[in-house]
């Protein structure tokens, strides 16, 4: 965890460095996956090339209802992801293709509902990610765009009621 910490920290500083340069570029937005029903990202970074983007982001996503196991127990699970953001853009028109690559982990908070407790208990874990996806961009001006994509996700290990594979559906904006 300290590694992850300190990771953010120096990319974090490096982002600062590279703000006041053309390079910058942010992103912002909101998914519908098969695991977590709602999601919101946000991802920071820079353009090293034209068609080169690395960024760093974080996000939040939650379930629009609780899962209900055989025994009749409820979970409740909340995740909140951190990731290093790899993006490659073969062209610049105004529609555009691209390819992501994310790798990092999730931080993920779980409630357990049990008939006979009127209190849930808590679980926290955390699991690795890697996530790819496959998306288009359609160019508003020159330094905004609006964005989709289909991601597949892989975690480490399943928790609950999230699983080790999993599909989402993103929009978005770009600045």
């Amino acid at each position: 965890m300290k590694r992850i910490g300190f990771l953010f920290l120096f990319f974090c500083v490096g982002i600062s460095c590279f703000y006041a340069q053309e390079g910058y570029s942010g992103r912002l937005g909101l998914g519908w996956g098969s695991d977590y029903n709602l999601m919101l990202n946000t991802c920071h970074g820079v353009y090293l090339k034209p068609c080169l983007f690395l960024g760093m982001g974080t996000g939040l996503n939650v379930p629009i209802h609780r899962h209900r196991l055989s025994d009749r127990t409820e979970i409740d699970s909340k995740a909140i992801p951190l990731f290093l953001e790899a993006q490659y853009t073969p062209f610049k028109s105004r529609w555009t293709p691209f390819v992501s690559a994310q790798v990092g982990g999730e931080n993920i908070l779980s409630y357990v509902y049990t008939k006979q407790e009127s209190n849930p208990g808590s679980t926290y874990n955390f699991v690795g990610l890697v996530s790819s996806a496959l998306g288009l961009k359609l160019r508003l001006i020159d330094k905004a765009a609006l964005y989709m994509c289909f991601s597949a996700h892989f975690r480490t290990s399943a928790v609950y009621s999230i699983s080790q594979q999993a599909y989402s559906f993103s929009m978005g904006l770009e600045f």
